[in-house]
């Protein structure tokens, strides 16, 4: 099973990236360094801690908080014309071309 994985950690007022978004085996998942890390989502229900010493597993993303991430950095001036934006996605590929499906 290969699932999400990301890592962001806050620093003053903003939430700053630390490990990329990006789909691997959980097991294989790169562990942020340090130590204080809380894991969240619901693949800590399926697959366990992973490593971690604290896991939330019913805390998952929503609009308000994205909302929420985003309220400081519109303020300083770090926003996109609305045409600009466009969603990452990050999933293994789930469709296959005809030619894909033949050579299976």
């Amino acid at each position: 099973m290969i699932e999400h994985a990301v890592a962001v950690e806050k620093r003053g007022a903003r939430w700053e990236e630390v490990i990329a978004a990006m789909c691997v085996a959980p097991g294989s998942a790169p562990r942020p360094a340090g130590e204080g890390w809380v894991g969240c989502g619901n693949g800590f229900s399926v697959y366990g801690d992973l490593g971690f010493k604290h896991v939330l597993p019913e805390i998952h993303p929503t609009a308000v908080a994205v909302a929420r991430l985003a309220g400081p950095r519109l303020q300083a001036g770090e926003g996109v014309d609305a045409a600009l934006a466009a969603p990452i996605y990050v999933r293994e590929k789930v469709a296959f071309t005809k030619q894909e499906l033949e050579n299976k």
